[in-house]
């Protein structure tokens, strides 16, 4: 496929699932989860399903938008190329836990642009958020990650910076 909306144009609403051993979906081209205002995407990706996303992932695109993504279960992947954004404008959650994994080829930006909202969650043994360069807690918006028992977030460089980033 090529560009993948969840609840794109103003005031819809999207839910896609991949679960199941073996359930893949690729995206050639750019992801959004929750676009333009007052829309509302969901994602989870479950129980060893896979989503690959060629380009930028943007969770909670615009002011007003909404974006969730739960990432669960043991050998569930969620492989986002390029950078993600999480509550790049609108309110924007992701969620790994169970084992889940999450890889972002380069960049993950948690509170973009002054009316963002971030929150990440890793949690669960074997659940692992895994970015290749920057990861920006806080970047103009608001921003929350947590880490518990045992999830694992790497990255080359970490920030808290800009407006109100929080790490537990």
């Amino acid at each position: 496929t090529s560009v993948i909306h969840i609840g794109f144009d103003d005031g819809s609403k999207g839910y896609l699932e991949v679960s199941g051993a073996g359930s893949k979906l690729n995206s050639g081209h750019l992801l959004y989860i929750g676009g333009e205002n007052n829309s509302d995407g969901r994602l989870i990706i479950a129980d060893g399903g896979a989503l690959t996303s060629v380009y930028d992932s943007y969770i909670a695109n615009h002011s007003g938008s909404i974006g969730r993504v739960e990432v669960t279960g043991k050998d569930s992947v969620w492989s986002s190329g390029l950078n993600m954004f999480i509550g790049n404008g609108g309110n924007g959650s992701l969620k790994i836990t169970e084992g889940g994994l999450v890889v972002t080829q380069l960049n993950g930006i948690i509170g973009t642009e002054s009316t963002g909202a971030g929150y990440v969650e890793v949690s669960g043994t074997d659940s692992r958020w895994q970015v290749g360069s920057i990861l920006n807690i806080g970047n103009l918006g608001s921003a929350t990650m947590i880490i518990s028992d045992g999830g694992v977030v790497s990255s080359q460089q970490g920030y808290i910076s800009s407006a109100l980033g929080i790490v537990e």
